[in-house]
C-alpha cells in the first residue's frame, strides 16, 4: 500500500509539468564510484588490446573473444532491443531463453533494467527524463550518464513506464532476481575459461582479452547509437528527432544505427527502412521466423514511411529527399553554420559573433569536433598507458625513473614559472638567462609556443568561466579538462583573443623565435632528447623508451596541467571570492607544484606566489625567491596582507582558515575522507554563475580592464 501511494503521488507531481526539454543548469552529481570503475576496466581492456595486436594472447583467445563479442551484441541488439524493449516481434520460450543468456553474456544489466531505461529513452527522447540525454553533449550520452546520479525526473517517469509485460515473463523475472550471479558466470567466468582449458592460454591473459577488452569494446558499440547516433548524421524520416541515420553506427552494431527511422517507427523489427547496408539483426530475425523460433514480425507499411519522409523528413532521403538537401552535409562544421564564417589572415574560417553586453555561457552553442585532435589524443593516451604498465611492470631501471621525473620536474617548472607566472602574468622580472631557462624548460613540457600559451592563458583570466574562456569550465569536467583541446574554439574565444595585449611578447627576441621554429625545437626537446638519453646512457629498449619517457611522460604532465583548469575550478572552496568560479584544491596544489590555489591566483593574478601561503605545496614560489636571492630574478610582485584582507571580508565565500566562520567551513563534502587533500573535496555552496562585462577581469592590476577598442596585431601573429 505505501508502494501505491508514492505512485500516485508522483503521478501527481508529473501531470503538473507542461513540457521537458533539457535544463542547463541543472548539473548531474558525480557517482566517484562509478568513475574509478569505468577507468579501471578501461585500463585493464587497453592492456587486452595490447595483448591482441603484439601477438602475446593467442589468435584462437582473440578469435573466441570476437565470437563472444558478437553473441552478446546480438543478445542486446535482437533480445532486449528488438524483442522485449520494442515488443517488434514474437518469440518461442527457447529463442526468449537463449535470448535472455546472450543478453546476460553481454553484461550490460539485466533485460528489466535494460527495458525500463530504453524505454523512458524512447517516450522522452533526449530530454531530461531520457537517461542518456544527448542535448547534454557527447560525453554524457556515450558514458557520462553511467558516471552520474539520475536526473529527477528519470526517476519521475519511470516510475510510470509501463514494464507488466516483462513483470509477467517468468524468465525475465528470474534474470533481474539472480542477475549478480549469473552475471558473473556467464559474462566473466565462461568467456575466460574456455581458452584457458581448451587453448592453453594463461588465466590473466584470457582474462585480459576474453573479458576485459571485448567487454569494453562491446560496451562501446552499443553507446556509439546513444551518443553518435543521435548526434552525427541525418533525419530524412523525421527531422524534428533528434536521433539520426548513421552508416558508422549501423556498421559497428549490426544494425542499430538507422536511429531516425528507429524513433520514427520504432516498433518495426527492421529498426531500419532496408536491411541491404549492415542489419545483420534484421536478416537473423527472419531466419528465425522461417525456422519456426519468432512470429508476428512487426513493420511499418510502404506508404506510411512515404508519408512519413514528405511530412517531416529533412529532405536527405536516398530516393524522396532532393539534391540541395543531400549535398546539405559535412564531416567537419554543418554547412548551416557557413554564412556566420569569415576567413582568417591565412585564408581559413572562422566563426564570428557579435559580442554581447555581457558574456557567460551559451549552453545551447554546440562547439564543433575537431576529429584528428579527438583521435589523437586518444592513441596518446592508449601509448601512454602501455608505458605505465611499462613502469608498474618493473620492465624499466631505476635510472630510466629518476631521469622521467627530472624531465618532468623540468618541465613542469618551465610552465609553472615561466609561461605562466613569469610571462603570463609578469609577476616578476627575470634576467636573460633566467628567460632561456624558462623557454627551453616550456618547451620540453609540449604545451604549444610560449606565445600561444600565455594568449590563450590572458584570454583564460580576462573571461574566466564564460564562452570567452578558450577552457571554460562551466561546460563541464571533460571540456575543460581536454575536451576544449578536441573542439574548435568558440567565436568570442577568437574574436576576443585578438583583442588581448601580447606586445611584451612580441618585443621579446626569445619568444618570437621559439614561436618561429617552435615544431623543430618541440622535437629535439620534448621527444628526442628524452627518449635518447635512457638508450643512450641506460641502455633501455628504443621502443620502451618512448613508451615511457614520451608518451607517459608527456600525457601525465598534460593531464596535471589540465587539473588546474578543470579540479581547481570545480572542487573546493573560494576564501578569497565567492564570485570568482576558481577553487583553493589541495589536491591540485600538490600535484602541480603550486597552482592549485585558483580563487587566490584569481583575485590577485599578480601575485608570483599565486597564493597567500607557500608553505602548502608551493614549491614554485620557493624556487622564485630562490632565483631572486642568486640575482636571477627580480622585482617580485604581491597582494599585500591589508589588501588580502580586504578582498576576504568583503568577497570571500567564509571559508578562509583564520578570518572565516565555521559554518561556511563545515559546508564542504567529499566522496571519501573529509580532508582537502581529497580531490572531490568541494564547497556545497552555490557556485557563481560567471558573467561578465566585455572588458573582462583585472589581469595585472585590480582596476585593469581590457580595451575593446584596439585590435591588437597579435592577431595575425597568434
Amino acid at each position: 500500500r505505501s508502494k501505491t501511494t508514492k505512485h500516485i503521488g508522483n503521478v501527481d507531481e508529473i501531470l503538473t509539468i507542461k513540457y521537458i526539454g533539457t535544463d542547463y543548469s541543472y548539473h548531474h552529481q558525480i557517482v566517484w564510484k562509478n568513475v574509478v570503475g569505468f577507468i579501471l576496466l578501461h585500463a585493464f581492456a587497453l592492456w587486452g588490446l595490447v595483448l591482441i595486436f603484439t601477438g602475446i594472447a593467442l589468435w584462437k583467445t582473440s578469435v573466441w573473444g570476437l565470437c563472444i563479442l558478437y553473441i552478446g551484441s546480438e543478445g542486446v541488439t535482437i533480445g532486449a532491443h528488438r524483442c522485449y524493449a520494442h515488443r517488434s516481434f514474437k518469440a518461442t520460450p527457447l529463442l526468449r531463453a537463449v535470448m535472455v543468456i546472450t543478453q546476460t553474456l553481454a553484461g550490460q544489466n539485466s533485460v528489466y533494467t535494460w527495458c525500463r531505461d530504453h524505454r523512458l529513452h524512447h517516450r522522452y527522447s533526449d530530454t531530461d527524463a531520457d537517461p542518456h540525454n544527448s542535448k547534454r553533449g557527447f560525453f554524457f550520452c556515450h558514458i557520462g550518464w553511467l558516471m552520474h546520479k539520475k536526473h529527477p525526473y528519470v526517476k519521475k517517469f519511470g516510475n510510470i513506464i509501463d514494464l507488466s509485460d516483462l513483470q509477467n515473463d517468468w524468465m525475465v523475472m528470474f534474470q533481474k532476481k539472480y542477475y549478480k550471479i549469473l552475471y558473473p558466470v556467464l559474462a566473466i567466468l565462461f568467456p575466460v575459461w574456455v581458452p584457458v582449458r581448451y587453448f592453453g592460454e594463461t588465466w590473466w591473459n584470457s582474462l585480459l582479452v576474453s573479458y576485459f577488452a571485448r567487454y569494453v569494446c562491446q560496451l562501446h558499440g552499443t553507446w556509439c547509437v546513444n551518443s553518435v547516433a543521435h548526434l552525427y548524421g541525418t533525419r530524412p524520416y523525421d527531422k524534428n528527432l533528434q536521433a539520426v541515420e548513421s552508416w558508422f553506427v549501423s556498421f559497428l552494431s549490426l544494425g542499430e544505427g538507422w536511429h531516425n527511422y528507429h524513433h520514427a517507427f520504432p516498433w518495426d523489427y527492421k529498426a531500419a527502412e532496408l536491411t541491404m547496408h549492415f542489419n545483420l539483426s534484421a536478416s537473423i530475425i527472419r531466419f528465425f521466423e522461417r525456422i519456426g523460433l519468432a512470429y508476428h514480425l512487426k513493420s511499418a507499411s510502404a506508404d506510411m514511411i512515404a508519408s512519413r519522409i514528405k511530412r517531416t523528413g529533412d529532405g536527405t532521403h536516398h530516393k524522396m529527399g532532393t539534391e540541395e538537401e543531400r549535398t546539405a552535409v559535412t564531416a567537419a562544421p554543418s554547412s548551416n553554420d557557413l554564412k556566420d564564417l569569415i576567413k582568417d589572415e591565412n585564408g581559413n574560417k572562422e566563426e564570428t559573433m557579435e559580442i554581447p553586453k555581457v558574456i557567460g555561457t551559451d549552453y545551447s552553442y554546440k562547439h564543433t569536433i575537431v576529429w584528428k585532435n579527438a583521435i589523437g589524443f586518444l592513441v596518446m593516451h592508449i601509448l601512454a598507458l602501455w608505458g605505465v604498465g611499462l613502469l608498474f611492470a618493473g620492465y624499466m631501471t631505476w635510472k630510466t625513473i629518476v631521469w622521467i621525473f627530472f624531465i618532468t620536474f623540468l618541465a613542469s617548472e618551465g610552465i609553472t614559472i615561466g609561461a605562466h607566472r613569469f610571462y603570463t602574468h609578469k609577476s616578476f622580472k627575470a634576467t636573460p638567462f633566467l628567460k632561456a631557462v624558462f623557454i627551453l624548460c616550456q618547451t620540453i613540457a609540449g604545451q604549444n609556443s610560449m606565445f600561444i600559451w600565455c594568449r590563450d592563458h590572458r584570454l583564460h583570466h580576462r573571461y574566466s568561466d564564460t564562452d570567452g574562456d578558450p577552457h571554460n569550465s562551466k561546460r563541464g569536467f571533460f571540456f575543460c579538462h581536454i575536451g576544449w583541446l578536441m573542439h574548435k574554439k568558440h567565436p568570442y574565444v577568437v574574436q576576443l583573443g585578438r583583442k588581448i595585449d601580447m606586445s611584451d611578447l612580441q618585443a621579446d627576441w626569445m619568444v618570437m623565435l621559439q614561436k618561429k621554429y617552435y615544431y623543430q625545437l618541440y622535437f629535439f626537446l620534448a621527444f628526442l632528447i628524452p627518449v635518447w638519453v635512457p638508450v643512450h646512457f641506460f641502455g633501455e629498449s628504443v621502443l620502451n623508451s618512448i613508451l615511457v619517457c614520451y608518451f607517459a611522460r608527456y600525457m601525465l604532465q598534460l593531464n596535471g596541467t589540465w587539473l588546474v583548469n578543470s579540479a581547481a575550478h570545480l572542487y573546493g572552496t573560494r576564501p578569497y571570492d565567492a564570485k570568482l568560479q576558481p577553487v583553493e584544491s589541495w589536491f591540485v596544489s600538490m600535484i602541480s607544484l603550486g597552482e592549485g590555489w585558483h580563487n587566490y591566483h584569481h583575485t590577485f593574478p599578480w601575485d608570483y606566489k599565486a597564493a597567500e601561503l607557500t608553505m602548502h605545496f608551493n614549491q614554485s614560489a620557493s624556487i622564485i625567491r630562490f632565483f631572486e636571492r642568486i640575482g636571477l630574478a627580480y622585482d617580485l610582485k604581491t597582494a599585500s596582507p591589508e589588501l588580502v584582507t580586504n578582498r576576504i571580508l568583503r568577497t570571500g565565500d567564509g571559508s578562509h582558515f583564520k578570518m572565516g566562520n565555521e559554518e561556511a567551513r563545515a559546508a564542504v563534502t567529499a566522496w571519501g575522507p573529509l580532508h582537502p587533500l581529497n580531490p572531490t573535496y568541494n564547497t556545497t555552496l552555490k557556485a557563481p554563475d560567471a558573467i561578465l562585462k566585455p572588458e573582462g577581469l583585472p589581469l595585472y592590476h585590480e582596476k585593469d580592464t581590457l580595451n575593446l577598442t584596439v585590435i591588437q596585431k597579435n592577431s595575425r601573429r597568434g
